[in-house]
């Protein structure tokens, strides 16, 4: 005897007692009471199997939206993962610009700067405060540029913004006026420079 006839002949056991105790009341029946009935039992079947795939239909979209939702966490992660990467990217080269500017004095740099925009006259650095922010020295200068051309200021500003010297100009006023028929500016930055401390610069 095969698997299958084995598990026929179990289930035609078990369902022995129940079809014992059905056939004598279906026989009882009128034709018309045993249509009834199979109707009822049809149409419960029908139910059934309509809730049954009710349930698997709710089941497979509850299933669908949690892979939709691991697949959104998982790209929220990927994308912080590969934020957090640039973040570390950039920090090392913005600490690698700190530590080759490091020796490298402001009014050094802006003067060395003026003289590749062509500006003739030296700027004024004044220093006027120093903050300290974490590992960070913070030092605030004002900067006055002396009857330049719009031409070299424009060159000025090219040469501290893509040298990679940590600064930051804060504020700036530009004032108009004449020299030998010609309108030329006085400029007023206000920049803050940026220093790396080591450890014993930043407990003192």
């Amino acid at each position: 005897m095969s698997a299958i006839d084995n598990a026929q002949a179990r289930l035609d056991a078990a369902l022995a007692p129940v079809q014992s105790r059905l056939e004598p009341l279906l026989d009882s029946l009128s034709p018309r009471d045993r249509k009834l009935l199979m109707g009822l039992m049809g149409a419960a079947c029908v139910a059934l199997i309509a809730a049954a795939g009710w349930w698997m239909t709710a089941t497979l979209d509850g299933l669908r939206a949690d892979i939709e939702e691991r697949k959104d966490t998982l790209a929220f992660v990927r994308q912080s993962v590969a934020e957090y990467e640039a973040n570390q990217t950039r920090l090392e080269q913005i600490e690698t610009e700190l530590k080759r500017h490091a020796g490298t004095d402001l009014a050094a740099f802006l003067e060395k700067a003026a003289e590749s925009a062509s500006i003739e006259e030296r700027p004024g650095v004044r220093h006027s405060a120093t903050t300290q922010l974490g590992s960070l020295e913070a030092k605030t200068f004002s900067v006055n540029l002396s009857r330049v051309s719009l031409d070299q200021f424009l060159d000025f500003l090219y040469q501290i913004e893509t040298n990679g010297y940590p600064l930051r100009i804060t504020d700036s006023s530009v004032k108009g006026v004449k020299r030998s028929d010609t309108k030329v500016l006085n400029i007023k930055l206000d920049i803050v420079s940026y220093k790396l401390l080591d450890s014993e610069e930043e407990e003192g």
